[in-house]
């Protein structure tokens, strides 16, 4: 399973949910759901049409839990 293929916008699964989960959708099955991308090989530094990243789509939609987790995974 390739987890970088990328869509119409250049986005990636894990651009995807950062973009689209809300800081009140945020539970253990994002985290977990995220957590598999990374494991499989997820690129964090991939960006979307718009030039950003997953990172930039946690941060700017408060996922605390995932922000943690992307920054875990960039140190590694």
């Amino acid at each position: 399973m390739n987890v970088n293929l990328r869509d119409y916008s250049d986005s990636t699964s894990l651009t995807t949910i950062c973009r689209t989960t809300t800081k009140n959708q945020e539970n253990d099955d994002v985290f977990d759901f995220v957590k598999f991308l990374l494991y499989r090989g997820a690129n964090l530094h991939l960006t979307d049409i718009h030039g950003k990243s997953a990172f930039y789509y946690a941060d700017d939609n408060n996922l605390k839990r995932v922000i943690e987790l992307l920054k875990e995974y960039n140190e590694s």
